[in-house]
């Protein structure tokens, strides 16, 4: 389905009068670009356990070709988050796939094994005599890191911050003075004051915009709890069973 939307989106289908795009940022059929982009996240990393424990050829490939291809829909929404995640996803997935492939060689001597381990005792000293360099080009990483994000890290990124922040405070103020028990089910964030600027109608209370704060206000404490539990044990299972992706999605 994601192809069709995007097919759509760049007019080589009809688009059945559905409006796929908020602006410049790639929504598709989803009701904002946010909830596109969580999307991509989950069936992008759905793809790479795919990719990486199937043994038939053609699922391999089609897998692979998945997280490519949901990786540039998530782009195409302009979602800083996503960005961020994808990264930080990729470093995890990395990181256990080391992990993993260290202990399966058990005390077997190869010499990609034993390149690894030089690359990994040897990336302290790498990363202390590279760092004077890395600061000389501080103001490059920042332009390109800027180069990434929706308006190249302006306007419209500062506004975002701001929006987050103010939701998170208000969400997290709102959960203490219910005494940590929740407020019920519904939105309970007042309208933050950085939107009037553009959505001057809107007058319903808001969501937190992030899950942990949105269950708190709503069920309090025993909800954040209760989700903990439950990542938690997924985690462990993932961790135990050794499926490196699901991991690095939790």
């Amino acid at each position: 389905t994601l192809a069709i939307q995007v097919a759509q989106g760049w007019g080589w289908l009809s688009g059945a009068n559905i409006e796929l795009w908020y602006w410049d940022r790639f929504r598709g059929w989803s009701e904002n670009p946010n909830q596109l982009a969580l999307y991509c996240a989950i069936f992008g990393t759905l793809a790479l356990h795919l990719a990486t424990t199937t043994s038939n050829r053609w699922a391999k490939f089609l897998a692979i070709a998945s997280v490519f291809f949901t990786f540039y829909v998530g782009r195409l929404t302009k979602s800083d988050a996503y960005l961020y995640t994808s990264i930080l996803t990729c470093l995890t997935f990395l990181g256990l796939g080391i992990r993993t492939w260290i202990k399966t060689a058990g005390n077997k001597v190869s010499l990609s094994r034993q390149a690894l381990l030089l690359l990994l005792i040897g990336s302290i000293p790498m990363a202390v005599s590279i760092t004077p360099y890395v600061l000389s080009e501080a103001s490059t990483l920042e332009n390109f890191a800027k180069s990434l994000t929706k308006d190249n890290g302006g306007e419209a990124t500062a506004e975002t911050a701001e929006l987050r922040l103010y939701l998170w405070d208000a969400a997290l103020e709102k959960g203490v003075q219910s005494g940590s028990m929740g407020l019920g089910p519904g939105p309970h964030v007042n309208r933050p004051p950085t939107w009037e600027r553009q959505f001057d109608f809107l007058t319903r209370p808001f969501e937190a915009h992030s899950t942990v704060l949105d269950l708190y206000t709503q069920g309090g404490a025993i909800s954040v709890l209760a989700l903990a539990w439950i990542v938690g044990t997924a985690v462990m299972s993932a961790w135990r069973a050794k499926l490196d992706a699901l991991v690095a999605l939790m």
